[in-house]
């Protein structure tokens, strides 16, 4: 518990993401937590899946607590089969500078792509 205390209030401090990485037979998850408000109470969940692609959610910080618990508790992922471990040995957690992550394309209303930093995104929200 103390090292999820640790990582909520890096977060709500520092420029970073926490981001949480598995690979699974379908293909790599990834998902990253920023803080989405100055008052560190609401944060960014970005989920990434090979399958379905971004999803992004705003939970509230005892919400991002508990499934940080939940996750990082965990021997291995819940969607893994226990005879392909090697799936597991690549799963990690890393909180990195939030200038790191890639960037995306989004459409904008013109139907027209144009390419911006995941920092622009947050900030847009």
């Amino acid at each position: 518990m103390s090292f999820v205390e640790w990582v909520l209030v890096e977060l709500t401090h520092e420029n970073i993401v926490a981001e949480y990485r598995s690979s699974h037979l379908w293909g790599q998850q990834r998902t990253q937590y920023t803080i989405a408000d100055s008052n560190g109470e609401s944060f960014l969940k970005q989920h990434y899946d090979a399958r379905l692609g971004w999803h992004t959610e705003t939970l509230r910080r005892e919400e991002l607590r508990t499934g940080l618990v939940s996750r990082l508790s965990r021997s291995r992922p819940e969607t893994s089969d226990p005879p392909r471990d090697v799936a597991c040995r690549c799963d990690r957690f890393v909180l990195k500078p939030l200038r790191r992550l890639p960037q995306r394309r989004i459409r904008n209303n013109s139907e027209e792509y144009q390419t911006i930093s995941t920092r622009q995104l947050y900030r847009d929200q």
